[in-house]
């Protein structure tokens, strides 16, 4: 029977003896607490629903946050757009924002970002997150706006902002409140109806009944509350237990309903959050939770050991940029399953090795972003079964891999940093920094092995973040910094033609810090950017002021890095300081490196044509030394050649040191290249040189690198004035 007709008969039998004076009271009682009733489950839901729309801005704030930094530091575009793809493919979320820590956007999940750059137009989301350094969370219109910062270590990395819809909340709590309405209004007018008919029957059964009707409404609301409650809290497991025919049971059977999904979209988000969306392998904030659960369980009590290895694959935007993301990403696929295969046939090594020790565990393998993957694994305190195992991993990584729509074989590789509990670390987080400091080690020592940390490592890293700090310092008002000039001369005539710009870092309480100290951390870093275009400034200004006494032949050469080539306009820089300072073309050369063109090709030949376009001469730096030589100089059309200085070295004891300058100095002359040698020495290696045929040359023997005010003092009386 329908919850009106029950409501309808009960009055129409008990109100008829009662007295209008105690219907009227009862009435006014039933509305208030129908009214209250109404409002207080309209409240829990509405508050139950936010709540959880938070709890999801806040479950894909935390996932993006940890797996952004890693892209965003190493300036990774592609890998932010890969991250924020799945979650702006979610319904809710409408907009995703991560911007830095000038207030400009950085990226909005889309494959092409015209937006990047432009001004994040959100003051009170940039207050919050770039000055105050706190979450920020608001309702407006119909849109729920979170933002986060992002932190790499302690320093301010960016910001992320989500946008997500709040409409679908709004109409899941009009349905509940306009059927919870609908059934005290019906109750309402029934009620009314039946007082006014059963007015002077039995006053103490009307007030009975009328209590008995107002439970028999009540008590599934209060039901319903204690279901909104519990889904507030996060449990959706256990539903409601009202089981019904009317408007009350289908009320139930909605709320149970959207508990359940719910549940799914919450289980969707927390995969998400500690998953990795491609390999479905642990991200990091599950692999760092999973090491310091078995730390806790185990290490602290039975001194049990683990290692981290942390794995980055080698040259691995190479197949992105040549077979597509989605080659690169079936190539991740097939990495994670070859380490767990890999893993897999460890874990059986040292259970057979291990038969009676209750505490090895499962390993663990991770992917925490890009080609990043790491591992933790038991370790019976044998270093050399680990080394044993990184060497099989890193065959397992070269075995070919089919890759793109021809599938066509792949040969990637690996780095492979190693950290073992508890001798390099505590806990995760510091064996994992340490097993990534080791893994830098290894690329260093040539790609595709592996490096054990030390603790000279980890003096190495403080020494760098030392450096670092001071850099920033020094970057605020440029005034540490010098241009210092070693000269070029003919090495016949010891006439001076030339000279490079070498910057120093005049360090307080330190003295002069060669550029080697210094300029890899600001590579590293972008800084070198800001100072190389400092030094250009320098170089135009020095050479103004210099111009009255300079032959018309003296230039300088400026050495370009690899971010200034890629990520700075340079020629523009060159353009508009030759314009300003009204300087002669052929006045400044460029340098660049051979493995610095490899990077991009088709970009760095593109820049180097337009700097010879300006007239600027583009130099090859340390020739010989990259992987084809001959190649780019076919290709790249440089204006000269320098010869590297560890050929130069030994040419008085090296026959084949010999052999390579003798062939450099004469292909150079065929092809009408300018050619230069470095790091002469000795007199000898000046005569040998000369005799081969290289005109120009550069190092201690002629001059180590001297101040602008030295150089001026030393030379000036050399130079032939300008013609």
């Amino acid at each position: 029977m329908k919850l009106q007709s029950r409501i309808t008969i009960s009055n129409t039998v008990m109100v008829v003896v009662t007295v209008i004076t105690f219907s009227i009271i009862q009435l006014l009682g039933f509305h208030f607490t129908s009214n209250q009733m109404l409002e207080q489950t309209s409240t829990k839901v509405s508050q139950s629903l936010l709540s959880q729309l938070e709890q999801r801005a806040e479950y894909t704030g935390n996932y993006l946050s940890e797996a952004l930094t890693n892209p965003i530091y190493k300036f990774d575009m592609e890998g932010v757009h890969e991250l924020l793809e799945p979650a702006l493919n979610s319904s809710e979320v409408l907009a995703i924002v991560v911007f830095d820590t000038e207030g400009n956007i950085f990226h909005t999940g889309q494959r092409i970002d015209a937006s990047y750059g432009i001004e994040f137009d959100m003051p009170k989301v940039k207050e919050a997150v770039l000055e105050l350094g706190i979450e920020y969370k608001r309702v407006v219109d119909n849109e729920l706006r979170y933002a986060r910062p992002l932190y790499i270590g302690d320093e301010l990395l960016a910001g992320l902002f989500l946008k997500l819809s709040v409409e679908g909340i709004e109409h899941d709590i009009a349905q509940t409140r306009s059927i919870i309405q609908n059934i005290n209004d019906k109750a309402s007018q029934t009620g009314t109806l039946g007082s006014a008919l059963l007015a002077f029957v039995f006053c103490v059964i009307s007030i009975v009944v009328s209590y008995l009707i107002t439970r028999t409404i009540i008590s599934p609301v209060t039901l319903l509350v204690e279901h909104a409650r519990r889904i507030t809290q996060g449990d959706y497991q256990q539903d409601n237990t009202i089981n019904r025919n009317d408007e009350v049971g289908e009320l139930a059977n909605t709320f149970n309903e959207m508990s359940e999904s719910l549940k799914q979209r919450t289980e969707s988000i927390e995969f998400l959050a500690y998953h990795d969306h491609l390999t479905e392998l642990p991200n990091r904030t599950l692999f760092i939770k999973r090491v310091s659960e078995l730390l806790e369980e185990k290490g602290a009590a039975q001194q049990q050991s683990l290692a981290i290895l942390f794995i980055d694959l080698d040259e691995f935007k190479g197949v992105n940029d040549n077979f597509g993301h989605h080659a690169g990403d079936r190539l991740l696929c097939e990495v994670a399953s070859r380490l767990e295969s890999q893993i897999a046939s460890y874990q059986h090594s040292i259970e057979r090795t291990s038969l009676t020790n209750p505490l090895i565990f499962d390993g663990i393998v991770s992917r925490i972003g890009g080609d990043e993957f790491l591992l933790c694994l038991p370790y019976s305190g044998d270093i050399q079964l680990l080394f044993e195992f990184s060497n099989s991993l890193l065959a397992s990584l070269c075995s070919p891999i089919s890759v793109g729509v021809k599938k066509e074989p792949v040969v990637i590789s690996g780095s492979i940093g190693i950290a073992t509990y508890p001798n390099d670390g505590i806990d995760a987080e510091e064996l994992i920094k340490h097993a990534d400091i080791a893994m830098y080690q290894a690329k260093a020592l040539g790609k595709s092995t592996y490096s054990h940390f030390t603790d000279e490592m980890r003096k190495q890293v403080r020494h760098k973040a030392w450096i670092e700090r001071k850099l920033r310092v020094a970057m605020l008002d440029m005034t540490q910094f010098e241009v210092w000039y070693q000269p070029f001369f003919d090495i016949g005539t010891r006439e001076l033609l030339g000279a490079e710009a070498l910057v120093r870092w005049n360090m307080p309480n330190k003295g002069i810090l060669s550029s080697d100290e210094f300029i890899p951390i600001a590579e590293a870093t972008g800084l070198i950017v800001p100072i190389g275009e400092w030094v250009t400034e320098q170089v135009c200004a020095q050479l103004v002021a210099w111009e009255s006494k300079l032959n018309s032949s003296f230039y300088i050469s400026v050495n370009l890095s690899a971010k200034q080539l890629y990520r700075q306009q340079i020629v523009d820089v060159f353009r508009n300081q030759m314009q300003m300072k009204n300087i002669r073309p052929h006045r400044i050369h460029a340098e660049v490196t051979e493995s610095l063109l490899m990077q991009n090709e088709d970009e760095s030949l593109h820049t180097l044509i337009s700097l010879r376009d300006l007239g600027i001469q583009v130099w090859l730096d340390d020739f010989g030394t990259g992987y084809s030589s001959l190649g780019y100089l076919r290709k790249f059309q440089v204006d000269g050649v320098k010869i590297d200085r560890s050929f130069v070295a030994d040419i008085e004891t090296d026959s084949n040191d010999r052999a390579l300058c003798s062939t450099i100095i004469s292909m150079a002359r065929d092809l009408n290249l300018a050619v230069v040698a470095e790091g002469i020495e000795k007199e000898a290696q000046a005569q040998f040189l000369q005799e081969k045929g290289c005109r120009i040359g550069q190092g201690e023997l002629l001059s180590a690198p001297l101040e602008a005010k030295q150089f001026e003092q030393m030379f000036w009386p050399l130079i032939r004035v300008k013609e």
